[in-house]
């Protein structure tokens, strides 16, 4: 057996090993990569981030220019099964805020086509910058 097929048999058998034990976790192996999707301008937010793979949502972060005015931030998922299945995860009330972040309790899930939504209308055209923040896969 050749040198370098000797060394990918042991990496495997370490890898599922590591997966095994409690003490080893898959994360190992597929460490997460941390990705965000990113939109910055004025006037209303109307962002979607469409998942490619399974994508697990961590984070939404928002931050305006000025405080913001009355109406509300509304952040949901539109899931390529149908309207059945689309969840509204945030109402938020813009008036007196200027930074607005939303971690929930366990990420958001989206399959392949899922999309997150991210709405509000801004009338007073103040600046923004979102971030979406997520990782591809399965992670802790």
């Amino acid at each position: 057996m050749s040198r370098l097929i000797w060394l990918k048999t042991i990496a495997l058998w370490l890898g599922i090993a590591g997966c095994l034990l409690p003490l080893f976790s898959c994360d190992v192996l597929a460490a997460p990569s941390y990705k965000s999707g990113q939109a910055a301008a004025t006037g209303a937010v109307n962002y979607t981030f469409t998942a490619e793979d399974e994508s697990w949502v961590q984070e939404v972060r928002l931050h305006l220019g000025a405080v913001g005015q009355a109406g509300n931030l509304v952040i949901f998922v539109d899931r390529v099964t149908g309207p059945s299945y689309d969840v509204v995860y945030v109402t938020q009330d813009m008036t007196s805020t200027q930074n607005f972040v939303y971690q929930p309790v366990s990420p958001i899930v989206l399959q392949a086509g899922d999309a997150l939504r991210v709405t509000w209308v801004n009338a007073s055209n103040i600046g923004y910058g979102l971030e979406v923040v997520y990782t591809k896969g399965w992670t802790r």
